[in-house]
């Protein structure tokens, strides 16, 4: 995915962490080695990073809970940059389903005590020969040996992702977060100029947006609540049969409607060549996002089309909503 693009992207942060020594500062720092990245209690899983710049052995590491130990086998390594997840079992979720995931029962791993990550709330240590070198808290916590302060707040589904690229040993270092969603920082202030055209539903008809998609000559990136407009598909399809990429996502459980006809025009324009993607595809098992609401479309990484209305036969047509 080198195009230039706005479409769903997911974001590789850099990581690191801050080796906590009795009398330390607790100040941000920022050091090199193994630590903590991600923790899932409802996977039981654990991610850890190598933000250093040479290779380490795992075997030097241990993961507790307070209550069990995993530790590793000598002689695994973990290359600069890289990460492995240790996880209760294997599986078709977020955590575990993962290349090289690793899992409790592995003959790399060697368990003892009950290694058990309470979704009330509990602490992740990482220690190296003994020593604390990185630990997390979250939930109803009281706190453990190299933190600092209250603990990580987490709510049911949720799991904690490290986001700085320096340590504090503090939830602010953490966010809480659901499997596929996008944590970007703010903004970082820059301003770009663009020319603005304001039009209304129902009176355009939908007519610029069939007028900007029909002006792209490489890409076109949609996502959206209800994509229903016969005449709209048939223009995408149309579009990849002029060899311009198109790409769709759209909400696959949208309150109240019945989607066979949609997914049967989203059919058509896979035939076509395009790529579709549902969210909470109808089915499956949700989560991910309450609703996909968006109603925008990116063409060719420089125009960019945000209606209210989602684009639907009424909307692209004469009986279309307020908008």
């Amino acid at each position: 995915m080198n195009k230039k693009t706005v479409t769903v992207i997911l974001v590789l942060l850099t990581l690191s962490s801050a080796l906590a020594l009795e009398g330390e500062s607790t100040d941000s720092v920022t050091v090199t080695g193994l630590l903590i990245t991600e923790v899932s209690p409802a996977d039981e899983a654990v991610t850890l990073t190598n933000i250093g710049g040479s290779r380490v052995d795992l075997g030097d590491y241990t993961l507790t809970d307070g209550e069990g130990t995993l530790s590793f086998g000598r002689g695994y390594g973990l290359d600069p940059g890289h990460s492995v997840t240790v996880s209760k079992e294997s599986g078709t979720d977020w955590f575990n389903s993962r290349d090289g995931t690793i899992t409790f029962s592995s003959p790399t791993i060697a368990k003892s005590g009950s290694f058990i990550l309470a979704d009330s709330g509990d602490e992740v240590i990482l220690k190296k020969g003994g020593q604390v070198v990185d630990s997390v808290c979250y939930g109803k916590s009281n706190g453990v040996e190299g933190w600092t302060g209250p603990a990580v707040s987490l709510k049911s589904g949720q799991y904690l992702l490290r986001t700085h690229d320096t340590d504090s040993d503090t939830f602010s270092d953490w966010v809480a977060t659901k499997p596929g969603w996008t944590n970007l920082e703010p903004s970082s202030g820059e301003w770009f100029e663009a020319v603005v055209h304001p039009f209304s539903f129902p009176e355009s008809r939908g007519d610029p947006v069939f007028a900007a998609i029909m002006s792209a000559e490489h890409t076109v990136d949609i996502s959206i609540y209800l994509l229903s407009s016969p005449e709209l598909v048939a223009l995408l399809c149309q579009m990849e049969s002029r060899g311009v990429e198109v790409r769709v996502m759209v909400e696959g459980r949208p309150l109240g409607v019945d989607t066979s006809t949609e997914l049967s025009l989203m059919k058509s324009l896979t035939d076509a060549g395009g790529e579709v993607r549902v969210i909470n595809p109808p089915g499956g098992s949700g989560g991910r996002y309450t609703y996909v609401h968006n109603k925008y479309a990116v063409i060719d990484s420089e125009t960019v089309v945000i209606t209210s209305e989602n684009w639907t036969s009424g909307n692209m047509g004469e009986h279309g909503n307020r908008g």
